[in-house]
């Protein structure tokens, strides 16, 4: 027996006593309507009800709930706690932004602010207090001493500040799906510091005076400057991760304030080629070290304290000052101008891709902004352009063959960690 269907404004009689009930409300996140469409076995009147009561479920469930607001000091100590509890965030790097937000954010009406109401004018008037702060260098007690000279910060300073709160503003506004007010802030211009790194010629004569004044040393400046370790790597390094059958160095571990930390800036563990020059020089450091019964020889470290502990700070800073003094190089270069030269090294020799994979960049971006050009690239290149307006090979081979080292720092196609594959098992150098 066919149904028969007597319909109501959303509810149809199917039957005797058995309607199917429909109630429709439209989802304010999509613009389009939802539907709730049931049968029931009820009158008229307890259909009417049910659809009353259904209407309102169906509405109560669409309704957007706003996100509780949070000030933006709140927001940092949950937002540093959660990415170092997922290990998204390095110990070194939270403590960084904990100090520069303790000192020069938290102090300011900004970190007051709920996040979705700073606006660009906030941010803008917290750069000028900041650039009218003043400060006496120093740490510790020599920052309290006497006579110190006040200054204000640097224009680089101030761009790593700005930096900083500019990161923890996009963290929060991505997660509350807001808009970021730092889109509308000129960002603070620096003076960028290019002398960072050795070039061709003030190499060879620093590497010579740190093998004759500090033998301990010239491995890790060696391999530091072929491979471009970050001081934390270099520095908990351990003899196990050598691999010399393979050739291979395996770079898992970094080092913070004298502990080891289980992953590398990155969170991911690479491969660097050992060359056999570096080899031999790690040989005689470990044969130096066994002579001198070395405490840091029972904890496995290849570049440990006197104590046979991880180093707290970097003793590489006074040993590479002394070298660029005695090579006359006439500018300070930091350990981790180290890492900058061996970026610089490694892209005029092999491509991109090969030179991101030793060095550890994230993105190619990185990876240009340790790029030095100078003025013998730029005259190569030209010299280049030239020969293909000629229509001939003449010019490029002799730029080519002044500007090639007698012997490759690696090789040209392929990164030497890769072609040998991982290792298997250290051996011990």
């Amino acid at each position: 027996m066919a149904r028969t269907r007597t319909k109501y404004r959303g509810i149809v009689q199917v039957a005797r006593n058995h309607h199917e009930i429909r109630v429709r409300a439209i989802c304010p996140r999509t613009g389009r309507p939802k539907e709730v469409r049931r049968e029931e076995t009820c009158s008229l009147t307890e259909a009417r009800a049910l659809q009353q009561k259904w209407r309102e479920e169906l509405e109560q469930s669409l309704v957007l709930v706003a996100a509780p607001r949070i000030r933006l000091r709140d927001f940092v100590e949950s937002w540093l706690r959660g990415r170092i509890d997922a290990g998204r965030l390095k110990p070194s790097s939270a403590d960084k932004i904990a100090v520069v937000f303790d000192l020069h954010i938290a102090t300011a009406v900004i970190a007051d602010l709920y996040v979705d109401a700073i606006m660009p004018d906030d941010i803008d008037q917290w750069l000028e207090a900041l650039r009218r702060k003043r400060y006496a260098p120093g740490k510790g007690a020599a920052a309290k001493r006497k006579g110190a000279k006040v200054r204000g910060y640097s224009s680089t300073t101030i761009r790593g500040y700005y930096g900083v709160l500019r990161t923890i503003i996009t963290a929060a506004t991505t997660k509350g799906r807001l808009p970021n007010p730092c889109d509308g802030v000129e960002t603070p211009s620096a003076t960028s510091r290019d002398d960072n790194y050795l070039t061709g010629d003030e190499l060879p004569k620093v590497l010579a005076f740190v093998e004759r004044s500090s033998p301990a040393w010239y491995p890790a400046v060696l391999l530091d400057v072929l491979t471009g370790l970050r001081w934390g790597e270099l520095s908990a390094l351990r003899w196990d991760d050598i691999d010399d059958a393979q050739g291979v160095i395996r770079v898992s571990r970094g080092n913070y304030k004298g502990e080891p930390i289980g992953s590398t800036k990155t969170g991911k563990a690479k491969l660097v080629p050992l060359l056999p020059a570096v080899a031999d020089a790690l040989r005689a450091h470990r044969l130096r070290m066994m002579a001198a019964q070395h405490p840091g020889l029972h904890a496995g470290w290849i570049f440990p304290t006197e104590a046979g502990t991880l180093h707290k700070g970097s003793p590489l800073r006074r040993v590479l000052d002394a070298a660029c003094a005695a090579a006359s190089v006439g500018r300070r270069v930091t350990p981790h101008g180290l890492r900058h030269t061996a970026n610089d090294l490694l892209r005029r020799v092999a491509s991109a891709e090969v030179t991101r994979a030793i060095v550890g960049h994230a993105t190619a971006q990185m990876t240009h902004h340790y790029s030095h050009v100078d003025e013998a690239e730029k005259r190569a290149a030209a010299a280049r352009v030239l020969d293909v307006v000629r229509g001939g090979k003449r010019v490029e081979k002799r730029v080519a063959s002044h500007l090639a080292p007698s012997e490759p720092l690696a090789p040209e196609t392929e990164n030497p960690a890769e072609a040998r594959g991982s290792s298997r098992g250290a051996a011990r150098i």
